[in-house]
């Protein structure tokens, strides 16, 4: 007998915060927890498990789990009563009345027959089987479809990958309960044969049965990455997920509280929670970061890299067939080291070909760049209209507020925009209005369901866009550089360029639209195998998005170093590099962010097959200058010849030589870079942080 004990009021409301959040991320609406006993045990036993402490670490966790059975369940049941009561799994045991009839014609046959009773009696029960699978096989088939279909929408669901994730295991979960698979506790490569082998037996045709073993591989391929999360989600040396959701719900109840009262002590325990499970999560990760800085002292890897953005890791809103919002995360939520650029956020919208990109506003001013396709954009005040073609490589602002709608007429190309907004209300927040979706559209919009998240784009007939294409303010290249029209970022002389790269720019000190939010807009090409050399900017903090091609950018930042250095003492831990710099790096491919904030030197390779395309917003960029370390345009040439001897530790001809040897400026090929590398292997020019620490 499990003894129970009353739980504190502040865990049952998180934990109902946490199953409403689940449930809404996951599209079932919100679920309220009818059966609280089976609740209050599982809690009680998570206790019996872990320990007495209510905030212990791993007791928070379990209660988590708790709170997903109890999701998984009731949806089971909601489902269930959908179907009155019977699953999909009792049907199908049911033997069918034509499959009873037909045995029951062939059992009186084999009476009236003299002869070999027995052997017609094996041959009816043989076709009864073989009616059976194939009955089991359809409605596995149907299983199936209704996997994959939920499976899709899953993907299509707004929120954070590890949210899709969990969506994604909730369908298998369902799908093996109507299969009766649910509780095998085996093997993936065993669960995995047994797939494919009730594949061959059930299967009608071979597609059909190419279809179930395709199944089959994508369930392996979930169940490898699965037990690999779940084994680590319990160790406490990896609680970022579970940081992260804490953080999320501590929000929440803040908001909570706006309009519920609760106790002073209440508030105290719910506080004191947050805090110890912050606390511990620092310090498992400090211990693993100076783990890593034992072995590695001079950087840091890609994951723990603060200014990189994978692109698999931004979310989609409003996704559909015809398009979708792609937002990365909050500056801030990466690391507390990007506050400076805390108002801004970087987003991509996709139009498919052939749609309508519905009519919106934001609360955010914006600066917009074409990085593919062509289209028309049109730009809505109280009392004007304006309507630009714009295509690849446009540049233009969108005032806070203006209605914005766009076409992609284009058969066969998607039409592709970055965007930087820069919120007028909350830091690092802006809001797409989505009452305007219903009010101009309905709740079923055309392609959606009710329920569903509204569309931000949708298909429109080739007369519709033509027509909405017809009434452009202008079409040729914009010369008035006083004009709202879009910058031609291409069709302008590149201000570095040689054999190997070029980059293009537009500045707020040449167009008014930039000067009004303080960005300049960058073009970056860098040949296969090439390098674009050491450099810093003066005042701009950019952000480039990988457009095309692959390679890999390594970086110096002072406040990584000091930042740990502050932390290894608190904890009485103090490993010291020698350098007041640590090199950041990652390697970068298609719709990859990343942010170098001003003064943190840079280098950016691009592979030896591919040439490296980049598009950069730099904030606070009016009168930004860019500093060369190295090359033949190198600011280091203004150095005086006895300061660099005495920074390098370097005899000043030796010195001399190693600059005056450097023929090229701005992009350079790697054979060089490495050539260079080789003269000074043994000296510090080598190495991107000794260039940043003499300065």
């Amino acid at each position: 007998m499990i003894k129970t004990t009353k739980l504190p009021l502040w865990l049952l409301f998180l934990s109902s915060l946490l199953l409403a959040s689940i449930s809404s991320t996951l599209g079932y609406g919100l679920i309220k927890v009818n059966s609280k006993s089976d609740l209050e045990e599982c809690f009680n036993q998570c206790k019996q498990q872990y320990g007495d402490d209510p905030q212990s670490f791993k007791q928070l966790a379990c209660q988590e789990v708790c709170v997903l059975q109890e999701l998984g369940k009731q949806e089971g049941e909601r489902r269930g009563s959908g179907q009155g009561g019977v699953s999909g799994r009792e049907g199908r045991d049911t033997e069918s009345p034509a499959a009873r009839g037909e045995f029951e014609q062939c059992q009186q046959r084999c009476h009236q027959q003299e002869h070999d009773q027995k052997q017609c009696q094996q041959r009816c029960e043989q076709h009864r089987r073989q009616r059976e699978g194939e009955e089991e096989g359809r409605g596995r088939g149907s299983d199936t479809r209704g996997d994959q279909q939920c499976r899709r929408q899953c993907e299509q669901r707004e929120g954070t990958a590890q949210e899709r994730q969990l969506c994604k295991r909730m369908c298998r979960h369902q799908y093996e309960k109507e299969s009766g698979q649910e509780g095998n506790d085996v093997d993936p490569r065993k669960r995995y044969e047994q797939c494919r082998q009730r594949c061959q037996r059930r299967a009608q045709d071979p597609q059909q049965q190419q279809q179930c073993e395709s199944h089959c591989r994508k369930q392996l391929q979930e169940d490898q990455g699965q037990q690999t999360g779940e084994e680590q989600s319990w160790d406490e040396s990896n609680m970022e997920d579970l940081q992260e959701k804490f953080r999320k719900y501590q929000r929440k109840c803040q908001k909570h509280k706006q309009g519920q009262s609760q106790s002073q002590k209440e508030q105290m325990k719910e506080r004191d929670c947050m805090q110890k499970c912050q606390q511990k999560y620092r310090e498992k990760q400090q211990g693993q970061k100076g783990r890593d800085r034992v072995q590695n002292p001079e950087s840091h890897s890609q994951e723990d890299n603060p200014y990189y953005f994978p692109a698999q890791e931004s979310e989609s809103w409003f996704r559909t067939q015809e398009g979708h919002l792609r937002v990365t995360e909050r500056f801030t939520d990466k690391s507390e080291l990007l506050r400076g650029i805390d108002d801004y956020r970087f987003a991509i919208l996709v139009a498919r070909p052939n749609t309508f990109v519905i009519p919106h506003h934001c609360d955010a001013e914006s600066i917009l760049a074409v990085v593919r396709g062509k289209g028309t954009i049109s730009l809505v005040r109280q009392n004007k209209r304006e309507s630009y073609n714009i295509e690849n490589g446009d540049v233009i602002r969108v005032p806070a507020g203006t209605t914005v709608y766009l076409i992609n007429q284009q058969n066969n190309e998607d039409l592709e925009i970055a965007k930087l907004l820069q919120s007028v209300n909350n830091p690092g927040e802006f809001k797409v209005p989505r009452d305007q979706l219903e009010n101009i559209f309905g709740k079923e919009t055309r392609g959606m369901r009710q329920g569903q998240r509204q569309a931000i784009a949708i298909k429109a007939s080739q007369e519709q866009l033509r027509a909405l294409s017809k009434h452009v303010s202008s079409t040729k290249q914009i010369t008035d550089r006083d004009s709202n029209g879009p910058i031609k970022l291409p069709s302008q002389k590149p201000l570095y360029s040689n054999d190997f790269g070029k980059l293009f720019e537009t500045n707020p000190e040449e167009y008014k639209q930039l000067k009004d939010m303080d960005v300049l807009v960058d073009l970056v090409e860098i040949n296969q195998g090439a390098i674009m050399v050491s450099h810093h900017n003066s005042r701009a903090t950019i952000v480039s998005l990988v457009l095309e091609g692959s390679g890999q950018y390594e970086m110096a930042c002072p406040h990584l170093s000091s930042q740990e250095e502050g932390e290894q003492m608190e904890d009485s831990h103090h490993i010291s590099s020698g350098n007041r710099f640590q090199k950041v790096s990652a390697n970068l491919s298609p719709g990859d962010v990343f942010v170098v904030p001003a003064g943190h030197p840079i280098s950016i390779v691009a592979s030896q097959n591919q040439n490296l395309r980049m598009l950069g917003f730099g904030i606070n960029g009016l009168n930004n200058q860019r500093n060369f370390l190295a090359g033949k345009e190198s600011m280091m040439n203004q150095v005086e010849r006895e300061a660099k001897e005495v920074a390098f530790n370097v005899e000043g001809e030796d010195m001399e030589q190693i600059f005056n040897k450097q023929k090229l400026s701005y992009f350079v090929p790697q054979q060089q870079s490495q050539q260079q590398g080789q003269r000074g292997r043994d000296q510090p020019l080598s190495s991107i942080l000794d260039f940043a620490d003499f300065l």
